[in-house]
């Protein structure tokens, strides 16, 4: 039982939603007269983990039905019918995270019964709600249905001379729409493409927007003062640096315009819009061009942190913490990396703050060649998922390398290639990514003992033609002092 939908469901419950769905399933309008009720408070017993051995059908039948012959039919019912109105309940959770669409579904049944003042006043309820958000991933969307809604409300007055604004309107918050939609669509085939090499004889979304004079829209925008010109901008730059990475100018344009427009975005939108012109920068790399898209990313990690934009409830992420250190690190930047390692691993969660300012001094200490103080501390570093076993394991295997402790280097290559390719829990990409670090770690070695000139050139040239892996500058550098 407890590997079942409901109790897979249930787990994901706070103890406040699992108080609230009590209430629900009490309640006749959910239950259709039948009481579940014992049969969840039952199962209840279990939560949160529902592990128990205990927890069985014969068991919970036992419990409700003392003396009875278990019947296997009874619980499945009841099971469905909890699932059910599980869904019910997420559906109205979901709801109330929401209360824009909860008002838009209100307002559309009002007028679907002919009531048209209250389908107005929902409309004005609506407009007011937008007007206190900033631009997060439904806002254009919302938009569009709400004033979608006020021209349904001028046809059934009669009116519809009044709608003639508010279709044109609608018309560009639609193409606005439109443009979010499809360069997240084009910037993810793109990723696709990139990490897994992909190649698509059918591509309609890059077919249709390849087809499409933007640029053109865009200038028509502007002329008019459009007041969403420079966010139609923002979506034609994004789709432009997918199909166009080699035209910087999109990349440039792309971060000004972010810089200029950031406040009027979520913080989770401004979180997209960085990791977009992030991962750019990471995809040029270094001496693609004449700009330094090492330091340029680390300018726009600054810039997120300077703006707030790294923190979600005041703190950061231990992913993003470690992300902007090595960011820094890269350009040689320890002063700042002590400084930031200070200042800023305070706003990690407290559950893995210890920990993860363990791994970054670690970091900090690889990059000074202080071997002994990155080996202490990563001793003092405590797992708190598989990546944090990654990040640790690959920091010894560069330190050892660099110590020139061969053995306890070789003993690391071989346990980080078993964690890797036995744990179900690391993704596709990130195993293909560090098993090809490994390879080119025993390929260092072999080429170390060859000391064959041709080899070391042949084998950097393909590092560097190579975007895909993990540590590639590491072993871009390794590689240029075994030649040297």
């Amino acid at each position: 039982m407890n590997n079942t939908k409901l109790i897979n469901v249930l787990r994901t419950f706070s103890k406040s939603e699992m108080k609230g769905f009590e209430k629900l399933v009490a309640s006749p309008f959910f239950n259709k007269g039948r009481n579940y009720l014992p049969f969840l408070k039952e199962l209840n017993k279990f939560y949160p983990e529902f592990d128990n051995e205990k927890m069985t059908d014969e068991y919970i039948f036992s419990k409700m039905y003392p003396g009875k012959k278990f019947n296997k039919q009874i619980i499945w019912n009841m099971t469905s019918a909890l699932v059910n109105m599980a869904e019910e309940f997420l559906m109205y959770v979901s709801l109330q995270k929401n209360p824009f669409e909860k008002n838009r579904l209100i307002a559309s049944e009002f007028l679907n019964r002919k009531m048209a003042g209250y389908f107005y006043k929902k409309l004005q309820e609506l407009e007011k709600i937008l007007g206190r958000k900033t631009f997060d991933e439904n806002y254009f969307a919302d938009k569009v249905n709400l004033e979608g809604g006020l021209a349904d409300f001028y046809f059934f007055e009669n009116k519809q001379h009044l709608a003639s604004d508010i279709l044109v309107s609608r018309g560009g918050l639609t193409v606005i729409n439109f443009l979010k939609t499809i360069s997240g669509i084009i910037s993810d085939i793109n990723a696709n493409s990139f990490m897994y090499n992909t190649k698509f004889e059918f591509n309609l979304a890059y077919e249709f927007i390849n087809n499409l004079n933007l640029g053109s829209i865009i200038d028509f925008a502007k002329r008019n003062n459009y007041e969403y010109a420079d966010i139609m901008e923002m979506y034609h730059c994004y789709i432009k640096t997918a199909l166009e990475p080699e035209k910087i100018e999109y990349f440039f344009r792309l971060k000004t315009l972010f810089e200029e427009n950031f406040s009027k975005f979520d913080r989770d939108t401004n979180v997209t819009w960085v990791n977009a012109l992030s991962n750019y920068c990471v995809i040029k790399g270094p001496g693609s061009s004449d700009y330094d898209f090492n330091k340029i990313q680390f300018e726009i990690h600054k810039f997120q942190l300077e703006n707030q934009i790294a923190f979600e409830e005041g703190h950061i992420s231990k992913t993003l913490f470690i992300q902007i250190l090595k960011s820094a690190l890269k350009l040689g930047e320890i002063q700042w990396a002590k400084q930031y390692i200070e200042e800023y691993s305070p706003r990690l969660r407290s559950a893995y703050q210890k920990t993860t300012k363990a791994l970054a001094h670690a970091y900090l200490f690889r990059k000074t060649k202080n071997y002994d103080s990155v080996l202490e501390n990563l001793g003092k570093v405590k797992f708190v998922d598989v990546m944090d076993k990654l990040n640790v394991k690959s920091l010894y295997i560069m330190t050892y390398y660099e110590k020139r402790d061969i053995e306890t280097l070789l003993y690391q290559v071989d346990s980080t290639r078993q964690l890797i390719n036995k744990n179900r829990g690391i993704g596709e990409k990130i195993c293909g990514s560090y098993n090809v670090f490994l390879s080119n770690i025993n390929k260092l070695l072999s080429l170390k003992e060859k000391n064959d000139a041709l080899e070391m050139d042949l084998f950097e040239t393909s590092l560097k033609n190579d975007k895909t892996f993990y540590f590639r500058d590491w072993l871009i550098e390794m590689a240029g002092n075994l030649k040297r």
